[in-house]
């Protein structure tokens, strides 16, 4: 999936963090609580996104992180500029 393809963007004013969601075409065993890398894997370039974030819900290809609103930004960025697709590199 194209990186545009971003499911949802919600923002909590109230504890200052974003849930931002991604479609993810991989096959990774990933479950709520793990961390990992989140890269965007272009034609041109390719580079991680965000480090060492932690799951907070996954749903086959959806994958779900409560970042804070800076590095929401970072994927907002990534998107807009359709850089690619998301990939996510476990840490363990």
């Amino acid at each position: 999936m194209e990186a545009s393809r971003i499911v949802s963007w919600l923002l909590s004013t109230f504890h200052q963090e974003c849930a931002v969601s991604i479609l993810v075409q991989q096959d990774i065993s990933i479950a709520p609580g793990d961390n990992v890398d989140v890269l965007i894997i272009g034609k041109e370039e390719s580079g991680i996104v965000l480090q060492n974030v932690e799951v907070a819900a996954r749903d086959e290809n959806v994958v779900q992180f409560i970042v804070t609103p800076e590095d929401a930004k970072l994927v907002e960025q990534a998107v807009e500029q359709g850089r690619g697709q998301f990939q996510l590199r476990q840490n363990y």
